[in-house]
């Protein structure tokens, strides 16, 4: 395919609308797909709706996939693309083109990147939009009465505002009501910003943004050494000798600038070291640029920091706290997050509201439960899904298994599908610290299972005297394989008392941060386990439960449908697509 295709459909992905676009085409053309077919076309859209390359296999594929879907339709999407998709030249294709803008974005980002950025006051129906130059006298207008401003009088032709305050350095708004302004503000803000604009700052403590910072463009004028710092080289042991003593530096600029270029670094751990040290840091100017860092990042690590920024005496930092939160998921958060909603600061009010909303719609749109009839039902549909993810990833795919016994009928069904297994490169979602060939091993149950009659790649965990080096090893040839992609597909089980792989209640692996395997010992089973973390879970693309039987009904009610704190119930939320193959005994408890 040509560089202009390619282009528009990664300018769908970054902007955020895959969603969208895929609502519109299932609407038109994909209500005739069978469950079975289901998970095949997810994942072929979601190589289309990506960076990844669309090739003539994926296109053919997809043809085949949906057959004669009896029209043509075409659609233009909040980014300005054009999707166009049907029969076209005798076969089904689905097209992309333009739209290389980026979307506008949630309410939020527009009302808080702008030049003026508007705040609460006391009064629920009055926001105050900060124009910037000296405080003077300010001169107020109610509908009704007479005007001699016509910015004024333009702002009074919208009927629903009330009244307006003009100051040198400020506009306040009233509404009739307080409940219009979530629906007016992007109209009134902008009618401010033409009508006023921003006046010079005098004394102005909002510090650049991190990226004109590291960049250089737009900064103060500091003493000479301090705008320097953000030439040096954060992952070079001289640069980072001098920007580590930055940060410590009593200037509070230079301690900003350090942690805004050591925001650059490649190496978490160092970044994630820095970050928390910065944290409470007493100037606000650091504080700030220390949770614009965090917030870039992106990693489930930072959720911590965040939940400490959210009781920030600062407005802005409890609400890019909670943006950071939205970004890497609100769930895990929302006890916290739920004070925010009484904020005194309306952009806080908004997005703490947000998160909520967010949240749910997050759970609906990742969580999926599948209940079969038996447990050998429930398995094929594991193994379907299985099967059509792994088909539909461009990459050779990573296949976290599940040990025990539990999976077995599902691991014969997928020996026998369709799935080309020399690509595929198998992992073990935890492993007991036994010899490989031990009745208890993981490995060894994978090796005499179906699957061990394939030509899956298997990588087993090296087995020594150190379990916490064995985990690490593993976790050094899991990021070999994955070559900086992420798993595929990770098939998990649940236990009677709730853990999945070995993340079991109460053990230290269940916090370990910015890890992906690691070794923990497990009280009530007196032995040691190696397991897949929580920050690993939450970077596989598609996190499979299989669980069957009356005596898990318990379990799977309270990790599905209440706020447990669980380790399944921790898995299922920080994973980005999750489903739950359950079988009738299992789902018995689950309101439906």
């Amino acid at each position: 395919m040509n560089a202009e295709p390619d282009r528009a459909r990664a300018a769908i992905a970054d902007a955020g609308i895959t969603g969208e676009a895929v609502n519109l085409l299932s609407a038109d053309a994909y209500g005739g797909v069978s469950f079975e077919d289901l998970a095949s076309l997810k994942g072929l859209l979601k190589v289309f709706f990506s960076h990844e390359p669309w090739t003539a296999t994926h296109e053919k594929r997809l043809a085949e996939l949906l057959g004669d879907v009896g029209g043509v339709w075409t659609h233009t999407l909040s980014n300005g693309a054009t999707v166009e998709h049907g029969m076209i030249d005798g076969r089904y294709r689905l097209r992309v083109t333009g739209g290389e803008e980026q979307s506008p974005g949630s309410l939020f980002n527009r009302l808080f990147s702008g030049p003026i950025i508007p705040e609460a006051t006391p009064n629920p129906r009055h926001i105050r939009f900060p124009l910037g130059g000296r405080p003077g006298p300010s001169r107020f207008y109610r509908r009704g009465e007479a005007i001699d401003d016509d910015r004024v009088t333009e702002l009074l032709t919208d009927p629903a505002v009330s009244d307006v305050l003009v100051a040198p350095d400020f506009v306040a708004i009233g509404l009739d009501r307080a409940d219009r302004w979530e629906d007016r503000i992007d109209e009134v803000l902008a009618s401010v910003t033409r009508l006023f604009g921003v006046r010079p700052p005098v004394t102005d403590s909002t510090s650049p943004t991190r990226d004109e910072l590291v960049a250089g463009g737009g900064r103060p004028r500091h003493p000479s050494g301090v705008v320097d710092l953000h030439l040096l080289d954060p992952d070079s042991d001289a640069g980072r000798k001098q920007l580590v003593q930055a940060s410590r530096s009593t200037d509070p600029r230079r301690r900003r600038l350090a942690v805004a270029t050591i925001g650059n670094t490649g190496d978490d751990q160092f970044l994630q070291s820095t970050l928390v040290r910065v944290w409470d840091d007493p100037s606000r100017i650091v504080r700030r640029t220390a949770v614009d860092v965090a917030v870039d990042t992106a990693q489930s690590w930072i959720r911590p920091l965040l939940e400490r920024g959210l009781t920030d005496p600062d407005a802005w930092i409890r609400w890019k706290s909670l943006r950071g939160l939205v970004d890497i998921g609100s769930e895990p958060s929302l006890g916290l997050i739920e004070p925010l909603r009484d904020d005194a600061d309306f952009r806080v009010r908004l997005e703490a509201h947000n998160s909520f909303h967010s949240a749910a719609a997050d759970k609906l749109d990742r969580v999926r439960i599948e209940i079969a009839p038996t447990h050998e039902a429930a398995s094929e549909q594991a193994a379907l899904n299985i099967a059509d993810a792994l088909i539909g990833v461009a990459h050779d795919p990573l296949l976290g298994l599940a040990g025990g016994s539990t999976p077995l009928a599902a691991y014969e069904k997928l020996a026998r599908l369709d799935v080309d297994w020399s690509r595929v490169i198998g992992f073990l979602g935890d492993e007991r610290w036994v010899p490989p060939d031990h009745p208890d091993s993981n490995a060894r149950m994978v090796r005499k299972s179906a699957l061990g009659g394939t030509q899956c790649n298997l990588l087993a965990v090296p087995f020594g005297d150190d379990p916490h080096a064995a985990a690490a090893a593993y976790e050094e040839q899991l990021a070999a394989a994955a070559d900086g992609t992420d798993p595929a597909v990770l098939l998990l089980g649940m236990g009677d008392d709730g853990h999945t792989a070995s993340l079991f209640p109460g053990t230290t692996a269940l916090d370990a941060s910015g890890r992906d395997y690691v070794a923990t010992w497990v009280e009530t089973k007196n032995s040691w386990r190696l397991t897949v973390t929580l920050d690993f879970i939450s970077r596989v693309d598609h996190v499979m439960f299989l669980v069957t039987g009356a005596a898990k009904a318990a379990r799977v009610a309270e990790v599905l449908q209440t706020d447990s704190d669980l380790p399944a119930a921790r898995a299922t939320r920080v994973a980005p697509q999750v489903t739950w193959f359950l079988d009738e005994h299992a789902a018995a408890r689950l309101e439906r």
